[in-house]
């Protein structure tokens, strides 16, 4: 887990998004993780990470929530366009903001999102495509809607994601085949994205089969390896 010092947006505007910084609020980090890694991490490549918590203690609550659809707030507007105008004018890189950008900022924005192509598909891709060239214009206009509705895609995946592992786990660790002659790409970065949603149930069904496969070597019977990765998964919701 990573802490960072506390700083209000507009310092972070001012000092471009300093190595570190603190976000207690669970909805202020993802608000401003899914605005500020859009700029910052699009522009200057360079985003500092965090982790967030939930208020809840109930892990059960947890996995049955539903990811909220996050929108830009006026003090994003702000930041954004205080931070654009700090890079086209102040970055020691001089580098304009135009379609080569644009499209460079899509790539790092979706790239720093879904780093192991697990997470979005080819059908998801597609329909990000249209901000690929638009994103320089929208920027300078303090518009954040593409960033907010690629984040919500990612957090709605992401959350699909850990319910289907605890649901596979539901199914018995048992029924894993562990003597069919099987292979998983740990660094799926230059892999094509997954075609579709079933394409993409395999890569975390390899996922899983690769976790049991794990602590079984550990000599973990299969309840122990169910009730570990069924804690592990719930307490990432």
């Amino acid at each position: 887990l990573f802490f960072f010092m506390q700083k209000t947006a507009y310092d972070i505007a001012s000092c471009l998004v300093g190595s570190e910084m603190c976000i207690r609020d669970r909805l202020n980090y993802v608000h401003l993780k899914a605005s500020l890694t859009f700029v910052v991490v699009g522009l200057s490549t360079t985003l500092t990470s965090s982790c967030w918590t939930s208020n809840s203690d109930s892990s059960e609550e947890l996995a049955a929530t539903q990811p909220q659809v996050l929108t830009p707030l006026e003090v994003h507007y702000r930041t954004n366009l205080t931070i654009v105008e700090q890079l086209r004018h102040n970055h020691y890189v001089k580098k304009d903001l135009n379609d080569t950008a644009s499209s460079q900022i899509f790539e790092k924005f979706v790239e720093s999102l879904d780093r192991g192509r697990a997470y979005f598909t080819q059908k998801d891709i597609e329909e990000f495509e249209e901000y690929r060239y638009e994103l320089d214009d929208l920027l300078k206009r303090g518009d954040l809607k593409p960033a907010f509705s690629i984040f919500n895609r990612y957090q709605a995946s992401l959350i699909d994601r850990l319910n289907f592992l605890l649901k596979e786990i539901d199914k018995g660790i048992e029924k894993i085949d562990f003597g069919l002659t099987d292979s998983i790409r740990i660094d799926r970065g230059e892999l094509p994205w997954p075609a579709d949603d079933n394409e993409r149930d395999i890569v975390w069904q390899k996922r899983l089969k690769a976790a049991a496969l794990s602590l079984r070597l550990n000599d973990k019977t299969n309840e122990e390896i169910s009730e570990q990765l069924s804690k592990r998964y719930k307490n990432q919701l």
